[in-house]
C-alpha cells in the first residue's frame, strides 16, 4: 500500500505504548493469557478498524514476549 503518512505513525507508536503498558501491568499482577488477552485494553484505540480481533492477538503476543523473556532470565 502508499507509505503511511507521519501523523499515523505517530498514532501507531502511541497504541503500542499503550498496548505495552496494559500488558505489563496485567503481566506483572500475575494475570493469566486469557486474562490478559480479555482485560489489556486501549481504550483510545477501540474505534479503529479491526481493534477488536487484533488488539487480542497483539495483547497475546506482547504477553508471551514477557513470559519468554522471564523464562529467558530465570535459566
Amino acid at each position: 500500500g502508499p507509505p503511511m503518512p507521519p501523523e499515523r505513525v505517530a498514532d501507531t507508536l502511541d497504541y503500542l505504548r499503550a498496548l505495552d503498558a496494559a500488558v505489563q501491568q496485567m503481566y506483572a499482577a500475575s494475570a493469566s493469557l486469557m486474562e490478559t488477552i480479555e482485560g489489556a485494553d486501549a481504550p483510545a484505540f477501540r474505534g479503529w478498524t479491526g481493534y477488536d480481533s487484533i488488539h487480542r492477538r497483539n495483547a497475546q503476543l506482547r504477553y508471551l514476549q514477557l513470559e519468554t523473556k522471564e523464562l529467558d532470565s530465570s535459566r
